[in-house]
């Protein structure tokens, strides 16, 4: 009997201890909402931190935005970072040249000059068939976005192809060119002082903005990109006004 209740009382502790060390292992509950709480005020943090950061990226562009804005109002100065300022005053002399339409239109001598005069700043743009930053797509693409975008302030577009006419219209991609089109050859030497070819040389493409009686407010040889888009856009809006 007293063998059964040495081994008795030793079940008993050995429950003891178990059921002590088990409630040792259990997590506390408020730690565990402790912890938890932890975890989601991270989460929030984190998801807080990119939602600044994507609203401090719009404010930047939207800033940009105004700045340009500003900028072809002229509530602010426009300092371009492509576009050149002709050294002194120059003026270019646009003659006569064939106008063609459209793809399938005849071709119609005309007077380029009288045809500058009709909007208060034209984005004049020389290029020829053999230039092929001249007529690569997206070339084509972003002086239509200059056209557009430029067309509300009263700018006008003026292409000149300054190599042959049967060049101009036998060419494959004829019918991608931006039309009405001038064509005359070697317009951009023709139509402008000696001392414009001189700062301005003779690579193409070749930008000019000029009011109606041909001065060169801006240009710019070489093909376009963004930023010389946005520019351009601006010294239009400026030179309109």
């Amino acid at each position: 009997m007293r063998s059964d209740r040495i081994v008795a009382a030793a079940l008993s502790l050995l429950l003891v201890a178990c059921g002590g060390a088990a409630a040792q292992d259990a997590p506390d509950p408020a730690l565990v909402r402790a912890q938890a709480a932890q975890q989601a005020a991270e989460t929030r943090a984190r998801e807080a931190e990119a939602e600044l950061a994507v609203l401090r990226a719009e404010l930047k562009r939207t800033a940009a935005r105004l700045q340009v804005a500003e900028q072809r109002l002229g509530l602010r100065p426009f300092e371009p970072q492509t576009l050149k300022r002709p050294d002194g005053e120059l003026t270019i002399a646009p003659g006569r040249a064939k106008r063609v339409a459209s793809p399938d239109a005849r071709p119609k001598d005309d007077d380029a000059a009288r045809a500058l005069k009709q909007a208060p700043v034209t984005l004049v743009a020389y290029w020829a068939t053999w230039c092929e930053p001249c007529i690569a797509a997206e070339e084509l693409a972003a002086v239509r976005r200059v056209e557009a975008a430029a067309r509300p302030f009263g700018a006008a577009l003026m292409s000149v192809a300054i190599d042959g006419l049967d060049k101009v219209r036998g060419h494959p991609r004829a019918a991608d060119w931006i039309y009405p089109l001038w064509q005359r050859d070697d317009a951009h030497l023709q139509w402008a002082p000696r001392a414009f070819v001189q700062q301005a040389g003779l690579g193409l493409p070749l930008f000019l903005v000029v009011d109606r009686d041909g001065a060169v407010r801006f240009w710019r040889n070489g093909k376009l990109d963004a930023q010389v888009e946005e520019e351009l856009i601006t010294a239009l809006a400026r030179a309109a006004r």
